[in-house]
């Protein structure tokens, strides 16, 4: 029996995208499987699901090797197999993405090389995937996260062996920083190995530093693919949470004052923009997680957007979004972006990223925070609050748009884990900023017993894209008398290749980093904003 296509005469039509520099077409929409162990989820059901998603034109389904603690990739790996006997799909009608890092048990339960993404896991993990789904071959494999205990460098090379074994055709990253995907594409293209095409960040109307700040640099350079998760933020964006639930609903205005009933330290919030949403759902005639919906597919740098579904009468109405995408004008997007105002932030890394340095033999307090530090210090110095602008020499790029009252320090000692930060007003004396930073200094002595006198001041500014460093330097620019060129200054991307740097710079140094961080009062577009600190 040959294999039937996809539906064409249904009202909702599913149409296509490359996945980022790639020839490969994926679906707008895909079904993802994030799950834990429930007897519900059979063999049969994703079967049924991954039908359903079929039919309706997705031709992408993903999973990770963590999902259940493997149950999804047993049960996704099944249904394929079913309608392949049943002659519904060929292998070839399916793009099939796992995802490698966090292991198949609980971190507390696993051995130390089962998670992670060092060669010898992501060798293993990925045979021991396409064993579980019964499957030649993955289309993509996903980094889950990032893992600071090792090396890009041996990552990149573990995937593009992956690659040439033809266990998969792709390779991606998940919830990675901007700076560690450079530095995995420039390593690839160094080594002349193959570079990941994409990444699978969260992205809904709610969450948009990745896709609308982070990584916009990416997009033009790298010709980076997006598969995005969570498009409805856990649910919040159906609209099952509202203040204007009456009393006596499972979550009325009362019960929602007791508690978020999902891990949102923003709950509260989210539901009134929710609220003000619903009355433009409205208006375009369609539910809130079908505008919800729409609107991550209206963003052409992504590439699918993945679905989760419990029932395929579920999958079905979330299908039906694409009919709504056209109406996702920038008349559309300006009401949406009145209700939720996006400020964008200092770039961080998630807790599932952080587990992997549980094995490292270092005291608790420093693995607590390390990663967290040192992933967001790789970027350079971030410098995006308007007050400073004329600090650092940067009034001709956003004239007119001196509306801050103080000027926001985040301080880092590098290698060490630690991040704090301090408030300066607006027209403070260079003094004043200099006396805050000896006194971040002394509380790094207090914290870790290092010697202020060890820790070096490091501070970017645009025009030369370096770093001027020592309490001279930052008197210097503060005063904007920079009118040489200091020995120190290297080019900020470097610091992600440290071999690169020379003897002047020596990875491990203990060194403080200040980085700017904008509050939400400034207004300033994320476009350029980003342009601050490339």
């Amino acid at each position: 029996m040959a294999p039937s296509t996809p539906a064409t005469d249904s009202p909702t039509k599913m149409t296509h995208r490359f996945l980022g520099n790639s020839g490969l077409l994926v679906s707008k929409f895909a079904l993802g499987s994030w799950m834990w162990s429930d007897d519900k989820y059979t063999v049969d059901a994703w079967y049924e699901l991954m039908l359903t998603a079929f039919k309706g034109g997705v031709n992408f389904f993903d999973t990770a090797e963590n999902y259940g603690e493997t149950l999804a990739e047993r049960n996704m790996g099944g249904a394929i197999q079913k309608g392949l006997e049943a002659g519904v799909w060929n292998r070839e009608d399916l793009v099939v993405t796992i995802k490698l890092f966090a292991g198949t048990i609980a971190w507390d339960k696993s051995s130390p090389n089962a998670q992670g993404l060092c060669r010898k896991h992501i060798i293993e993990g990925t045979q021991a995937s396409l064993r579980r789904m019964q499957l030649n071959y993955a289309d993509v494999i996903f980094c889950h996260r990032p893992d600071a205990c090792t090396p890009i460098e041996e990552t990149v090379r573990a995937m593009n062996y992956v690659i040439e074994k033809g266990w998969a055709f792709y390779w991606g990253t998940s919830e990675w920083l901007a700076s560690d995907i450079a530095e995995a594409c420039e390593i690839a293209d160094r080594l002349g190995l193959i570079r990941p095409i994409v990444e699978q960040p969260q992205y809904n109307i709610l969450e948009r530093n990745k896709v609308e700040f982070e990584f916009l640099d990416l997009y033009k350079k790298y010709k980076l693919g997006l598969t995005v998760w969570s498009p409805l933020s856990s649910g919040m964006l159906t609209g099952k949470y509202s203040a204007e639930m009456p009393e006596g609903a499972r979550y009325s205005a009362t019960t929602l004052k007791a508690g978020p009933p999902i891990h949102n330290d923003h709950f509260a919030e989210q539901v009134e923009m929710t609220d003000k949403l619903k009355p433009i759902a409205k208006e375009l005639g369609c539910s809130l997680a079908q505008l919800a919906l729409a609107w991550c597919v209206s963003n052409e740098n992504v590439s699918t957007v993945l679905l989760g579904a419990s029932r395929p009468a579920q999958l079905e109405e979330n299908l039906k979004a694409l009919d709504f995408v056209s109406k996702i004008t920038p008349e559309v997007k300006a009401k949406i972006d009145a209700v939720v105002n996006f400020v964008p932030r200092v770039p961080t890394m998630d807790h599932l990223a952080n587990l992997h340095l549980a094995f490292r033999d270092e005291p608790k307090e420093k693995k607590d925070s390390a990663l967290t530090l040192w992933k967001a210090l790789k970027l350079g110095a971030v410098t995006r609050c308007v007050s400073a602008l004329e600090i650092l020499g940067l009034t001709r790029e956003l004239s007119g748009e001196k509306t801050m009252e103080k000027v926001e320090l985040w301080c880092g000692v590098y290698g060490e884990g630690s991040l704090f930060s301090v408030e300066i007003e607006r027209n403070a004396k260079v003094s004043a900023l200099q006396k805050a930073i000896v006194n971040e200094k002394k509380d790094v002595n207090d914290r870790f017993k290092v010697d202020p006198a060890t820790l070096t001041l490091y501070l970017a500014r645009k025009g030369d894209g370096g770093w001027l460093k020592d309490d001279e330097s930052l008197d210097a620019l503060l005063l904007g008398r920079i009118d040489k060129q200091y020995k120190e200054v290297r080019p900020m991307w470097k610091l992600m290749k440290p071999e690169l740097l020379g003897p002047a710079f020596q990875p491990g140094e203990r060194e403080i980093h200040v980085l700017v961080e904008l509050p939400p009062s400034t207004g300033v577009a994320p476009r350029q904003q980003s342009g601050l600190w490339r």
